[in-house]
């Protein structure tokens, strides 16, 4: 259990023998490094998963997901999502320009939020079956 922060650089992995669990006013930061868990990613309500980088299992966001405009978050298995998507930089998104934010091998549920304000520029929220992307309005 995440219950304060933890940070993944690049090339490290984290390994869970069984749940992951990001816990309410925990932090999980990818920089570019991964977890992975025997059974599945937890990020609970009050919990954040924040940057880029991979999740080799499955994941339930019912927290924050603070995703790069420059990097996707790569999910190796299915992704529910049920809480709030922020951007944790603002990058460098034209008027209209769409970024893949988040991959996974499905998708299902949608964020809490539609749109997302940051740096006085505001983004619409997509849905495939595959990704999240958001939209520079």
């Amino acid at each position: 259990e995440v219950g304060g922060g933890l940070m993944v650089k690049p090339g490290v992995t984290v390994h869970a023998r069984n749940e992951l669990r990001v816990a309410d006013k925990g932090q999980l930061v990818l920089q570019g490094g991964a977890v992975e868990s025997l059974r599945w990613v937890d990020v609970q309500s009050g919990g954040t998963l924040a940057g880029h980088g991979t999740v080799n299992a499955s994941l339930y966001a019912n927290g924050t997901l603070a995703l790069s405009l420059d990097k996707p978050l790569v999910v190796e298995g299915s992704a529910k999502l049920s809480g709030e998507l922020s951007l944790a930089d603002a990058g460098k998104v034209r008027r209209g320009q769409s970024v893949t934010v988040l991959k996974a091998k499905s998708i299902s549920g949608h964020f809490e939020n539609d749109k997302i304000s940051l740096a006085s520029q505001t983004y619409s929220i997509a849905y495939t079956a595959t990704s999240v992307t958001v939209t520079a309005k």
